[in-house]
């Protein structure tokens, strides 16, 4: 009887393996199916040879690109950013050069249409600030086909407090435990395991990024004046990228249900869709607050030494909710 249910079980088991294979055959065959199609019309129209200095490809190449940090603004930045005149981009992140590699320059040039003369492109990928040594050497070898070099570009690294940055990316997860759960481990340290406390620690990355790209080359950006004075913010970048002053208070609508500014852009009020901006903040205990300042206090002075800014970050910031 035992030897009867044993083989039963086993030809159920073989069964349901082969169709677990197949299951996963077809799917690779389909989504490689759906890769080729999409590698294939990104680079019809796109020679594979080095780009004149006068062809739309070449000008389609960001000369902004902001590196991050996400959860930082960097959504509101690339808004604010668009409405300026002379910058052209799309409302995405390609992430061509960490995550999106293998489909090739065509797939990213074609991403945004072809600037006006006086324009150039803007790329928000706020991914790659994390991984430099990936990036950068892939970014270099791309501005070698459009005839381009490093110093060509402009990069944005855009920074807020740090303890509201990571609990900002702990919302974005579906959190299913306590914030301060996570983010303090077993012996009562930050917990460096967990990816939200780890990229709130601004200069170890950056620092990796200036082995690439000298700090002049950079526009640090305070992400929390993105909801406190977006115009002064938006003016001291526009100085920094070397564009025309051109945004002003009309580009501004301050919501104060949201507590947060929307944009104005031909005379039509936009907002952050509430379903991903404007989420409450959990609040936290003191304790984890004073741990995670700690923690981060090395780090912060870092920053306003590579950045030459005091950006004021205690524990007692407003926008903490702190719990005793």
């Amino acid at each position: 009887m035992y030897k009867q249910i044993l083989k039963k079980f086993s030809i159920a088991l073989t069964a349901l393996l082969i169709f677990g294979f197949l299951c996963h055959y077809i799917n690779t065959y389909y989504v490689y199916q759906d890769q080729s199609n999409l590698d294939s019309k990104s680079s019809s129209n796109c020679a594979i040879d080095k780009f004149d200095s006068t062809s739309a490809q070449k000008s389609r190449y960001p000369r902004i690109i902001i590196l991050g940090f996400a959860k930082s603004g960097t959504s509101a930045l690339r808004s604010s950013l668009l409405m300026h005149p002379n910058i052209k981009g799309c409302r995405c992140e390609p992430r061509f050069f960490d995550l999106n590699y293998a489909r090739g320059l065509c797939w990213y040039i074609n991403k945004v249409e072809t600037p006006k003369p006086s324009q150039v492109v803007l790329e928000d990928s706020p991914g790659y600030v994390l991984t430099p040594k990936i990036v950068f050497p892939r970014l270099i070898k791309s501005l070698e086909q459009f005839n381009l070099k490093l110093n060509d570009l402009k990069f944005i690294i855009i920074v807020r407090h740090p303890i509201i940055r990571a609990i900002s990316e702990y919302l974005q997860h579906g959190p299913t435990k306590p914030f301060d759960k996570l983010a303090i481990d077993s012996t009562g340290q930050a917990n460096v395991g967990y990816r939200p406390i780890k990229r709130s620690g601004y200069s170890y990355y950056i620092k990796q990024c200036l082995e690439f790209v000298p700090s002049n080359q950079i526009c640090f950006v305070n992400g929390d004046m993105l909801r406190t004075n977006p115009v002064l913010l938006m003016n001291k970048l526009e100085k920094c990228l070397g564009l025309p002053s051109n945004i002003s208070s009309d580009n501004f609508v301050y919501n104060k249900e949201r507590k947060l500014y929307c944009f104005v852009e031909d005379n039509k009020v936009r907002c952050p869709s509430i379903a991903k901006k404007g989420i409450p903040h959990p609040k936290i205990t003191r304790r984890t607050a004073d741990i995670l300042m700690k923690f981060y206090e090395p780090y912060n002075k870092e920053l306003y030494e590579i950045t030459g800014e005091d950006y004021g970050w205690d524990y007692s910031y407003t926008d903490i909710g702190i719990v005793d």
